[in-house]
């Protein structure tokens, strides 16, 4: 099988030249990462992983993990991203999306230098679309049913994991399984990990949908961002 990073390459190879100044950039800021010396030694090669989640951090996961040479595959049980609450970024993670391309990939991504707020589904849209060009499979409607740990053979040593998903996809066995599913995530519960809140302060994002006019079908999207405290 291919290295993951070669498809990179591969669509680089084939629609560079025909890119725009400004979508040209992207490549030139993915290259760079790649240039890096952690990614350049591809420690993670030859691993494989899956990640239990396509939001934010599932797929800035699912990317770094890529980078540093996994063959990488995501599942979502979710069809589509439809989250519109809108997240406050810390600066170094802003700097760290923008690295990825993600103001070349969404222009209008945190303009201002004091208000760092994007939509957990734009979020998503960016680091997917980063995500696919170096290689990671997503694996959409698919719901994650369990793990099975590996075993301790005498003769070929610790096998992989194994998980249970439905539907099925090709690839069941990995060299590590990581849950990036929120609260409702399926691999904590069955090892016995407890799940403790960091932060007494909970933001919502409200997000109203109003008609313009009577016989305009575009509607203006309001967003009102509320907080609750305990």
């Amino acid at each position: 099988m291919a290295e993951p990073w070669h498809l990179y390459y591969q669509i680089k190879a084939a629609v560079y030249s025909k890119l725009g100044f400004r979508k040209k950039q992207l490549f030139k800021l993915l290259d760079a990462r790649f240039n890096v010396d952690v990614y350049k030694q591809k420690p993670a090669a030859k691993k494989r992983v899956c990640i239990v989640g396509a939001g934010p951090v599932g797929l800035r996961a699912a990317v770094e993990l890529a980078l540093l040479g996994s063959h990488m595959s995501v599942l979502e049980k979710r069809t589509k991203f439809s989250r519109e609450n809108m997240l406050h970024l810390w600066p170094w993670v802003v700097q760290d999306m923008a690295s990825l391309g993600a103001k070349i990939l969404f222009t209008k991504f945190c303009m201002s230098r004091t208000y760092f707020h994007v939509s957990t589904r734009q979020l998503q849209l960016v680091l997917l679309k980063v995500a696919l060009l170096v290689g990671v499979e997503l694996h959409t409607a698919t719901d994650f049913k369990a793990i099975v740990p590996p075993q301790l053979s005498p003769v070929s040593g610790i096998s992989p994991y194994t998980i249970k998903v439905k539907p099925k996809i090709s690839e069941l066995e990995f060299t590590a399984v990581l849950g990036a599913s929120g609260t409702n995530n399926a691999l904590a519960e069955p090892v016995g990990i407890e799940r403790f809140v960091f932060c007494q302060k909970e933001s919502l994002g409200v997000v109203c949908y109003c008609g313009v006019g009577k016989r305009r079908r575009r509607r203006r999207r309001c967003r009102r961002r509320c907080r609750f405290l305990d």
